[in-house]
């Protein structure tokens, strides 16, 4: 059947300060890979996306281009995506002359691990919580939901994940745009998602992980890693995404970005061409091989050697200037970084150096 995907991607993300200061929660790597990928990647490359972006919205643009450049988005600027009247679900009505089809809705800070059915008929992700108040829960009868209630106390044991399909989204979108009521001064999905109980609207589980707040996010890392590599909790500002064949590297520090591309060219040949340049993104193809450590041997080690002599340890006559210049970067780069790297690990671990 044909339909479209809807990823809401706008909001300002406060559960998951400090990570969410300088790059939307969309982008938080889990596993090595943004949140938004992990979404996408659960559907055919033939389908079109409709991405509401708002808040750091240049972030989640220049991501898709560097990561998914192969898939179709429709990208919506949401003029309004913190403050009374804000929400997920003012954030759809924005979308909604994208949606002109049956569609899926997905929450960025949504992960489920199972496969998504199409919208052949209205169906609502849940899953079982405990605390009820921070979530939109359901009841559930003779296997079809009968009521929503939302971020309430309640005896309810199951919760909208943030992911749904919409088969007659006319009556969804009717009926978002008729109920203006706002829970925690947001507007909600759940006021569309009423009026489908009377379309039929059935419940589906999924095994579900909550980016959206940090014991969710570590939570997912943990559950969804394939990698022998721990993810780093103690960086903000930094973060690296393994995407098909892609490496993608995101940095606070738009001078690192500039930076790297300049030596990139400089090295050409030397290093991986970069694929995709953005203000606090690039791009490479991941370059198949052995890290040098695991296969090192005196053959190997004699290689190397020869080849940095033939390649790149060549003579270069320099001036005077030009000979100190060298020897100021060779002391920055080989002294000052590494007493700047020892006093970062000392300070991470709080280890007194006498």
């Amino acid at each position: 059947m044909t339909y479209k995907v809807c990823i809401l991607a706008a909001g300002i993300g406060s559960r998951m300060e400090p990570f969410t200061d300088n790059i939307n929660k969309s982008l938080l790597p889990v596993d090595f890979k943004a949140a938004i990928s992990h979404i996408i990647e659960k559907f055919d490359i033939n389908i079109e996306f409709v991405v509401a972006v708002g808040y750091l919205k240049q972030t989640v643009k220049d991501y898709l281009e560097c990561a998914h450049k192969e898939r179709t988005f429709k990208i919506v600027e949401v003029d309004k995506y913190s403050g009374i009247g804000s929400g997920p679900g003012y954030s759809l009505l924005q979308c909604q002359k994208y949606l002109d089809s049956p569609f899926i809705f997905f929450a960025s800070d949504t992960l489920v691990l199972e496969d998504i059915p199409t919208p052949l008929d209205n169906w609502l992700g849940i899953s079982p919580v405990t605390e009820t108040q921070e979530y939109c829960t359901v009841k559930i009868l003779d296997g079809m939901i009968i009521e929503l209630e939302d971020k309430a106390i309640n005896q309810n044991t199951n919760a909208f994940v943030g992911a749904a399909g919409i088969r007659d989204y006319e009556n969804f979108f009717e009926a978002l745009k008729k109920n203006n009521d706002l829970k925690n001064n947001e507007l909600q999905v759940s006021n569309g998602f009423s009026a489908l109980i009377s379309c039929s609207l059935r419940p589906h589980y999924f095994t579900w992980y909550d980016t959206g707040n940090i014991e969710g996010y570590i939570n997912a890392n943990k559950n969804m890693s394939k990698s022998n590599f721990s993810f780093d909790f103690s960086k903000s500002n930094e973060f690296l995404y393994f995407v098909g064949n892609n490496v993608i590297k995101y940095f606070e520090d738009k001078n690192i970005i500039k930076n790297r591309y300049k030596r990139s060219e400089i090295l050409k040949g030397l290093c991986p061409q970069i694929t995709c340049l953005k203000d606090s993104f690039y791009a490479y193809e991941k370059q198949v091989g052995k890290v040098l450590y695991d296969v090192i041997n005196d053959q190997v080690m004699y290689d190397l050697i020869s080849w940095l002599d033939n390649n790149l340890w060549i003579n270069k006559k320099l001036s005077d200037s030009e000979l100190m210049k060298f020897k100021l970067s060779c002391f920055d780069f080989y002294y000052k970084k590494t007493i700047f790297r020892i006093k970062q690990y000392h300070e991470k671990h709080q280890i007194k150096d006498y």
